[in-house]
C-alpha cells in the first residue's frame, strides 16, 4: 500500500484518522525531544536530563494510546484495513525508538564524563545535525501531504547523513591527539544520530512503499 491509498484508507475510518492525527503531534514532540538533548551534549541547553526525561514520558503516553486506538480498530471493525494498520504500527515504531536514541543522547552526560570539545569535529557534528533537522522537516511535510517527492529527498538526505557518520569517525579513529574519552563520547553520540537518521529514513519509505517493504531506500529482491 503506497502512502496515498494509506492516508485515504486512515481518512475513511474515524479511529485511524484521529490515531494519523495523533501520529503528526508525536513527530512534533520527538523532533522538539531531539534539538533539547542534542543541544544539552553541546553545552548550549541546562538542566536538559529533566526537560528530556519529561518529552519522552509525553511520547510515550502517546505512542501507548495511538497503539490503544490501532487494536481497538483492528478487534472491532467488521472489515479493518490490516494494511493501513500496519503501516502505521511501523511508522509509530520507529518513532518510539527515534525517542529512545534521543534520550540516551542527553544520558551520555551522566555516563561520561566531559563533552565533545573538539571545534573541527562539532562543527562538523553540526552540519550532521542540521542535515537531520532537515530530514525531520521533510518527513512532516511527506507524511502530512502525502508528498512522495519530499520523502525521496529525505531519503537521500539520509544517505548524506551515513557518509558523514563514517568520514568522521575514520577522521578521529586516525586522530593521535584526541583522549579516550571524548573520543568514545563522540563514537557514541555519532552512533546515536546515525541510529535516528536511520529510523527518519524508514517513516519516510512508508510514503512510496508498500508495509512488507518499509525501511527499504531501494527496490528489494522479493522471495518466492
Amino acid at each position: 500500500m503506497k502512502f496515498t491509498n494509506l492516508f485515504r484508507a486512515l481518512s475513511g475510518h474515524e479511529l485511524l484518522e484521529r490515531t494519523y492525527k495523533q501520529t503528526g503531534r508525536v513527530h512534533d514532540k520527538t523532533r522538539d525531544m531531539f534539538e533539547n538533548s542534542f543541544g544539552c551534549i553541546m553545552g548550549k541547553i541546562p538542566e536538559c536530563d529533566l526537560t528530556v526525561i519529561k518529552k519522552d514520558k509525553e511520547i510515550n503516553r502517546e505512542i501507548i494510546e495511538i497503539r490503544r486506538r490501532l487494536f481497538n480498530y483492528v478487534s472491532t471493525s467488521r472489515n479493518p484495513n490490516f494494511s493501513a494498520a500496519l503501516s502505521l504500527t511501523s511508522i509509530i515504531i520507529d518513532y518510539e525508538r527515534i525517542g529512545d536514541y534521543t534520550k540516551n543522547i542527553a544520558q551520555l552526560l551522566s555516563v561520561l564524563s566531559g563533552r565533545p570539545e573538539t571545534e573541527s569535529y562539532n562543527d562538523r557534528l553540526m552540519d550532521m545535525y542540521d542535515l537531520l533537522i532537515e530530514i525531520f522537516t521533510l518527513t512532516k511535510r511527506a507524511f502530512e501531504n502525502e508528498d512522495e517527492e519530499k520523502a525521496k529527498v529525505a531519503v537521500q538526505t539520509h544517505e548524506k547523513v551515513k557518509k558523514m557518520h563514517l568520514e568522521i569517525l575514520q577522521s578521529i579513529d586516525r586522530d593521535e591527539n584526541i583522549g579516550r574519552e571524548e573520543a568514545l563520547i563522540y563514537a557514541l553520540l555519532l552512533n546515536f544520530l546515525r541510529r535516528i537518521n536511520g529510523h527518519l529514513s524508514n517513516i519516510c519509505t512508508a510514503t512510496y512503499r508498500s508495509f512488507p517493504k518499509i525501511g527499504f531506500a531501494d527496490e528489494p529482491e522479493v522471495l518466492e
